[in-house]
């Protein structure tokens, strides 16, 4: 049997700044703790929010210098002597960054409860895309029927993660507004057969908006946006409404007023998959994994521009920085 590495190479930032600066470096791998696990990363993709952590404007920093990276997937090569992590040794799993360094590394030491095994018939692309987007979807869509919402709001809608919420929404019998930006997105996602469907950017928008929320009785915004799209789409929605901003592609907070909170009585909650993860007990997250699983099964259209190797992945990381349309990049750690 071959001996556990002691070091691994890895992208580092050492400060948090606009312009993309990653370090190529050595490090120590740290030593296992009783309930953690040694993942040999073999995927690792980048996502916006990875974009917004390395230029310091997500919401929270790690102590510097830090490996970025929140989720990826691996093998698990060795594991603490805590039942919970030997459960998983020798599995593939799908796993996300906790409070220590990421996934843009030849290795990561995490938590079991970081880490979800994935079936064979799961390709590696896949299970490095098996946490963030479909395990939000998954969680969303929780949200929306815990709280007896028959329509759902969302905007960026023409995202992947948007495809999967439409899914996960109509095996509920959810019904879906969807907001873009442009007349382009709008024409293709009407021409895909989605039945509503609003284009930010149009004279008419506001009064269309207000139309369906009141035909639909659009009780939920899942707003990924923020900004002035958060007031916007306050107005146009039924008293007693309730948006979860679970991000802020428009780079503002969401923009709320008196009117919204107190006369219309909305209500305004966040979401950060971390924390739903962290309160969500063990079985019910097993059974997330299996779900987020035969999500992936289906068949989005999930772009990849690259696949580069972990020494080369500072350039490609500026170019998915530069064109995100263009499809995802995936830093393969180990790639021969």
């Amino acid at each position: 049997m071959n001996s556990l590495p002691t070091k691994m190479h890895a992208l580092q930032i050492e400060t948090y700044s606009e312009q993309l600066s990653f370090k190529y470096v050595e490090k120590e791998i740290p030593s296992l703790g009783e309930n953690e696990v040694l993942i040999r990363i073999l995927k690792a993709p980048v996502n916006p929010s990875d974009l917004a952590f390395v230029t310091g404007n997500y919401g929270f920093k790690k102590d510097l210098p830090v490996i970025p990276g929140m989720e990826g997937c691996g093998e698990v090569i060795a594991a603490g002597s805590h039942k919970d992590a030997q459960s998983l040794l020798g599995c593939n799993v799908a796993c996300i960054a906790g409070e220590g360094d990421g996934t843009w590394a030849e290795y990561m030491v995490a938590s079991p409860y970081q880490c979800i095994p994935f079936s064979d018939n799961v390709t590696l692309e896949k299970g490095a895309m098996l946490m963030v987007n479909p395990m939000t979807a998954l969680a969303l869509i929780n949200i929306a029927k815990q709280g007896g919402h028959k329509t759902i709001i969302q905007n960026a809608a023409s995202s992947a993660l948007s495809n999967m919420i439409r899914f996960l929404a109509k095996q509920e019998g959810l019904n879906v507004i969807n907001i873009v930006r442009s007349r382009q997105q709008a024409k293709a996602m009407t021409k895909a057969g989605m039945p509503y469907v609003l284009n930010s950017s149009a004279k008419d928008y506001q009064e269309n908006l207000h139309l369906l929320c009141s035909e639909l009785n659009a009780s939920l915004l899942l707003d990924a946006v923020a900004g002035q799209a958060t007031a916007d789409i306050l107005d146009a929605m039924p008293e007693a409404s309730t948006a979860v901003v679970y991000g802020g592609l428009s780079g503002e907070g969401p923009k709320v007023s008196i009117e919204h909170v107190i006369f219309k009585n909305h209500k305004i909650e966040g979401f950060w998959l971390a924390h739903y993860l962290k309160d969500t007990k063990v079985e019910e997250l097993k059974n997330m994994g299996e779900q987020a699983q035969t999500l992936m099964a289906q068949d989005f259209e999930i772009a990849i521009q690259s696949q580069p190797k972990l020494e080369y992945a500072s350039h490609s990381i500026a170019t998915y920085a530069g064109n995100m349309s263009r499809g995802k990049v995936l830093i393969s750690p180990h790639q021969d």
